[in-house]
């Protein structure tokens, strides 16, 4: 379980292709991380699977690079990555589970002078996930849904986050993982059953 709180981007060092799988390397130095251990990459909860010169290495199924952007990404780019929330710790964003839900298009990028908004594409399936205000992670960083219609939602970032994340990175067009708010995919889905 995460929240949402990026640590550091870091780049890709290293993609192979493994028939539908890849093995992805990260120049990720500094961390204390051991086979086994899960770390959220753009929001995917994934499992290190070796560790080589302080280079945590993850093998990526067929189906993760299927419903994520991880399948787009090359050497040199920079991703967002998070060690899991421990039970001590406070929390401070919002529960993130890793399990991404949809990857988003960006519609729009605006820069103002103390925070960037980013609007993205939101599916009519998935229209009942989000409301204004609310908590929604866009691969992996915890944020707050500024403006919200029926066919796109907003997202501001003060320059903080703007900075330490890979969604400086983004321009139009550019697929984000998007993972919507736990507590209301479980509030929905109890609505469904109860119904």
């Amino acid at each position: 379980m995460f929240t949402g709180l990026i640590e550091k981007k870091v780049q890709v060092a290293e993609i192979e292709s493994l028939s539908e799988n890849k093995r992805m390397c990260l120049d990720a130095p500094g961390f204390d991380l051991a086979i086994g251990d899960s770390l959220a990459v753009n929001g995917v909860c994934l499992t290190v699977d070796s560790i080589e010169n302080d280079r945590p290495n993850f093998h990526i199924l067929e189906e993760t690079l299927s419903k994520t952007n991880l399948g787009t990404l090359s050497e040199g780019d920079f991703v967002n990555i998070e060690q899991p929330l421990k039970l001590n710790d406070r929390l401070d964003g919002h529960i993130v589970s890793g399990h991404v839900d949809c990857v988003s298009e960006l519609l729009k990028l605006e820069s103002l002078a103390s925070d960037h908004r980013l609007t993205f594409k939101l599916e009519s399936e998935n229209a009942m996930l989000v409301i204004p205000m609310g908590s929604i992670a866009v691969n992996g960083v915890s944020l707050t849904i500024a403006e919200l219609n029926t066919t796109s939602f907003t997202v501001c970032l003060i320059p903080h986050s703007w900075e330490i994340t890979n969604l400086s990175e983004l321009t139009t067009g550019s697929k984000a993982n998007i993972e919507f708010d736990m507590m209301g995919k479980y509030i929905l889905r109890n609505q469904e059953l109860t119904v």
